[in-house]
């Protein structure tokens, strides 16, 4: 019998005619695979957002930093003497890429007809250009020097259009002080993350400039803000930051100073809970699609059975099971669906690699902290949501088969 459900649903998907559930059925055809394009891609674009805003972050911030613990959140932090057998066991930790040292110090830009207030963030010998090359639009690299510390800066694309400055420009900066502070810098450089927390705010510099105009050691016994830890994958905090925790931030270090310890999520709180956001909006559209994509099916099969019903009632009446019955028009809507999304993933496919390779889609970056509209694509999640796509539907489909066991032949046979 198994055999008999199988030819009488392949004769029934190959017959043409101008039946009305033949229009259903492709209209159902075309709702799977709508429905699965909009899902594919929602989930892509929804993890290439969350992998390009914390990459960008992170290859500037860290994606867990070391600070001094105090009650203070201005950018005029206490320094930590650098704990150069700190820095080794960090490094020695699973999943852990880099660590950097870095300084702050808060000032203000003049220029003849602006001024804008920014904080100068002194990096180090040990800053991974390599991570943030793809952010360098224009100039070079700086290189911090102990012995005579460097007075270019890099700034960004945002600030350098705001104050009307350009490479090889020289740029005043007066800092808070008795007497007030003035230093002369040169741009060797322009960068953009296209995150305005970063690009309206800060200027990379030489540690050692900021460290002197703190009044710091950076000789010998250097004093620093404090570390940034990068990681291999932004998905490995939740394994790391206890482990940093547990070692350094419920003790003091050798000069008794205890240690703050925050991942990326709580240096920018407002953009960790916009990608949250995401995830909840990406999640709710997913259910509706799939919702309205369900619909359409149930709908196509039962025109189906409806239009079918004669012959469901000549096949009962001819000894056929419930079962066997339904097991045809399952495997017509099993047909619909698989139509769907082979299509569906194909069409998916070949946008996604469009945009990839075109970035056709643009947005602002004010905004959504891209100029395009990024694309992850991870086999994983594409295979779990066919998966899920093929059993819920075959699922509720199965359910509305059971109307089949509703039919009484006698009422359904017509004879002429």
């Amino acid at each position: 019998m198994s055999n008999f459900s199988w030819f009488i649903a392949n004769r029934i998907g190959r017959v043409k005619s101008k039946n009305i559930s033949v229009a259903f059925i492709r209209v159902a055809i075309i709702a799977v695979a709508i429905s699965i394009i909009v899902m594919l891609l929602s989930m892509s674009i929804l993890e290439g957002f969350k992998q390009i805003v914390r990459e960008k972050l992170s290859y500037f911030s860290g994606h867990i930093t070391i600070i001094k613990h105090q009650m203070n959140y201005s950018y005029e932090k206490s320094p930590l003497y650098k704990n150069y057998s700190l820095i080794e066991e960090i490094k020695k930790m699973p999943h852990v890429k880099a660590v950097e040292c870095f300084a702050i110090k808060a000032g203000l830009i003049k220029t003849d007809k602006n001024m804008q207030g920014v904080v100068l963030k002194g990096i180090d010998k040990d800053f991974d250009w390599n991570l943030f090359k793809n952010n360098l639009i224009e100039g070079k690299p700086i290189k911090p020097d102990s012995i005579k510390p460097s007075k270019n800066v890099i700034i960004s694309k945002s600030l350098a259009q705001m104050l009307q400055l350009k490479c090889n420009d020289n740029l005043f900066m007066y800092f808070l002080g008795n007497p007030p502070k003035l230093r002369k810098y040169k741009i060797i450089g322009i960068f953009s993350t296209e995150t305005p927390e970063i690009d309206k705010t800060y200027i990379l510099v030489d540690i050692h400039d900021v460290q002197k105009l703190n009044d710091w050691n950076y000789r010998e016994n250097p004093q620093i803000t404090g570390y940034e830890i990068i990681l291999d994958d932004y998905k490995n905090i939740n394994k790391v930051y206890p482990e940093i925790y547990q070692k350094f931030g419920l003790r003091f270090d050798k000069n008794g100073n205890k240690l703050r310890i925050m991942t990326i999520n709580e240096l920018y709180p407002q953009i960790a809970n916009w990608l949250s956001l995401l995830d909840l909006n990406a999640l709710v559209m997913i259910v509706i699609i799939f919702i309205i994509a369900a619909i359409n099916m149930i709908t196509a099969l039962l025109i189906l059975i409806l239009e079918r019903s004669h012959m469901i009632g000549i096949l009962k009446a001819l000894g056929a099971k419930n079962w066997h019955i339904q097991k045809i028009f399952l495997i017509n809507g099993a047909n619909i669906l698989i139509k769907g999304l082979i299509w569906g993933n194909i069409l998916a496919f070949l946008i996604m690699v469009i945009q990839y390779k075109f970035h056709i889609i643009t947005l602002n970056p004010e905004i959504y902290y891209t100029h395009y509209v990024p694309l992850k694509f991870t086999y994983g999640y594409f295979a779990l949501l066919n998966l899920a796509v093929i059993l819920l539907t075959l699922f509720l489909l199965s359910i509305v088969s059971f109307v089949i066991s509703r039919i009484e032949p006698i009422k359904v046979i017509k004879f002429n």
